[in-house]
């Protein structure tokens, strides 16, 4: 009878609402939380754990899943705001703005000042 009822349940489920926890904590902790092992952490689930939740739901590791937040929230500010890049920095929550300035060129290829001038002369830049 166990064997049976084990046979039916979902084992998906677990993964999923662990992802779907992680997802949400992004979102609202993104600034302040830059590392897997404090989400992990704060999830009460190994770093392994949360990669594979991740994993099986959206094919990412969940530092990629930071990253493209922490990135998503950059863009906007450049694109549309008048910040300058040392306080969109702060506001994402890096230590200095060169530590942020060597994030965004790692993952755009471009430095946040490129992008908002490229941003403001309509240029095809993502």
């Amino acid at each position: 009878m166990k064997c049976g009822k084990l046979a039916n349940q979902d084992l998906g489920a677990p993964r999923r609402d662990m992802y779907l926890s992680f997802a949400a904590m992004v979102e609202q902790e993104f600034k302040g939380i830059h590392t897997v092992k404090e989400y992990a952490n704060r999830l009460g689930v190994s770093q392994r754990v949360l990669s594979l939740c991740t994993h099986d739901n959206v094919k990412k590791t969940p530092l990629t899943i930071i990253n493209e937040r922490l990135l998503l929230e950059a863009k906007r500010k450049l694109r549309f705001t008048s910040l300058r890049v040392s306080e969109i920095a702060y506001y994402l929550g890096f230590v200095d703005a060169s530590h942020f300035v060597a994030f965004f060129k790692k993952h755009t290829g471009c430095t946040p000042l490129v992008y908002r001038t490229a941003c403001e002369q309509n240029a095809d830049i993502s």
